[in-house]
């Protein structure tokens, strides 16, 4: 059950991320401007071709007609469902006629792309809050088995196994513009600087023997923020979080965790302080279980038992692939699961700060999405966190604060649209 409704949501999410380009593509309109018609008409062929010919027959055929082979209840929602399958494809062929029309009306094209946007989108968000509570509460295992088999084979041309080339242009486009889907319409919430400091850096170097790694950095991460550290390879991003969590002497500076004087903590007593540290490679403890790391994750803490168990549950939850294999060594796991594992872990100490390094490296686009997705919810939780990535663009875009490290040396900073949007930042490290 959970890995069919697992599969249609990854495919929520990527229909999500398109449609976020579609909406930049209408504001652009909206200002006046002309947007590209090349990009707007692979947005329109994706949709065109995969969404209704590939994502929702599956929908009717298996998991619509089991919902109301098995509730009489459930029948007025599926029909309705049904009928906006047709009017989705009407709002979309309206889209396609404005853009195909060469005196393009640039208001016309926005309000009916901003009219099919909201319209797909409110579709979503009723599948999956009306209609898959149903499905879990009525479908039997071998309803659960057919769908499963039916949404496996994913032929998605931007997000599946085999990707079309000439979608390159749109998968860039996901990356370097549009914002990431955070959950299914979820507000970005922007917590701005001036709040009450969790982590501050004054001033701080570092050195490997002679050489300076890090030059008198200074950075603020205040109470609920996510603040991104972008820059180039070798500038020191990694050493910064290292020197954060122990892992690196600092020689210089000073650095405060929520106003305590982190050279008065030693590294090994800095998680149970409050800071957990996620570190570049994943780094699990491959020949233990699953759930022995996550176990291992809580060694700091002094309430043990019924709370360690509650939470590890919480991220079977987050992460069910978790739960699934929770029996398994770690050093089994694709890349993707191991860092899902990390991650579960450093939760396991209840952190109030949260260092991430690199945590989308050697991922697929989706599940970068994925990850991306849980980052943004554990903020929403509450916990701060200061994340090193190599996507500066997409984490730009999802961060509050950024901070651009260039051989050592902070070089730019600012809120993270901004300094994304910022054409010294863009050249130098976004490659746009």
């Amino acid at each position: 059950m959970i890995k069919a409704l697992e599969i249609i949501q990854a495919e929520h999410r990527s229909m999500w991320q398109i449609l976020n380009v579609l909406e930049e593509c209408a504001h652009v309109a909206r200002q006046g401007d002309t947007p590209e018609r090349g990009l707007v008409d692979l947005v329109l062929e994706y949709l065109e071709t995969y969404i209704d010919e590939v994502h929702h027959p599956k929908e009717d055929k298996y998991l619509f007609s089991a919902l109301i082979a098995r509730s009489e209840n459930a029948r007025d929602l599926v029909e309705d469902l049904q009928g906006q399958h047709g009017q989705e494809a009407e709002r979309l062929a309206r889209v396609r006629a404005e853009l195909v029309n060469k005196d393009l009306d640039l208001e016309a094209f926005a309000a009916v792309a901003e009219d099919y946007i909201g319209f797909q989108r409110e579709h979503m968000r009723q599948e999956e809050d009306n209609l898959f509570p149903l499905a879990r509460e009525h479908l039997t295992e071998s309803d659960w088995q057919g769908i499963e088999d039916a949404f496996a084979n994913n032929k998605d041309p931007v997000f599946g196994e085999h990707t079309h080339e000439k979608y390159a242009v749109l998968r860039s486009r996901i990356t370097v513009q549009a914002r990431p889907p955070l959950g299914l319409g979820a507000p970005v919430t922007r917590i701005k600087s001036g709040g009450e400091p969790v982590l501050e850096l004054r001033g701080v170097s570092a050195h490997y023997g002679r050489i300076a790694a890090l030059r008198s950095v200074s950075i603020q991460v205040d109470k609920g923020q996510l603040v991104a550290l972008v820059g180039s390879n070798g500038a020191g991003k990694t050493t910064l979080l290292r020197t954060i969590s122990g892992l690196q002497a600092s020689s210089g500076g000073r650095m405060l965790f929520e106003g305590r004087d982190l050279s008065q903590i030693k590294a090994s007593q800095r998680v149970a302080a409050g800071i957990a540290h996620v570190p570049e490679g994943r780094q699990v403890f491959a020949p233990l279980s699953v759930e022995d790391n996550l176990l291992l994750g809580a060694y700091s803490r002094t309430d043990k038992g019924a709370g360690v168990r509650r939470d590890i549950d919480r991220i079977y939850d987050i992460f069910p692939v978790l739960r699934d294999k929770r029996k398994v060594p770690a050093g089994t796991l694709s890349g993707g699961q191991q860092q899902m594992l990390a991650i579960g872990r450093a939760m396991m100490a209840k952190p109030r700060l949260m260092l991430l390094d690199e945590p989308s490296m050697g991922l697929s686009p989706l599940l970068v999405s994925e990850v991306f997705e849980v980052i943004k919810r554990l903020q929403q939780e509450g916990i701060t966190i200061l994340i090193v990535e190599q996507n500066a663009a997409a984490v730009l875009a999802l961060a509050d604060i950024g901070y651009v490290l260039e051989s050592g040396e902070i070089t730019h900073s600012g809120e993270g649209w901004a300094l994304r949007d910022n054409e010294d930042v863009k050249r130098a490290y976004l490659g746009i």
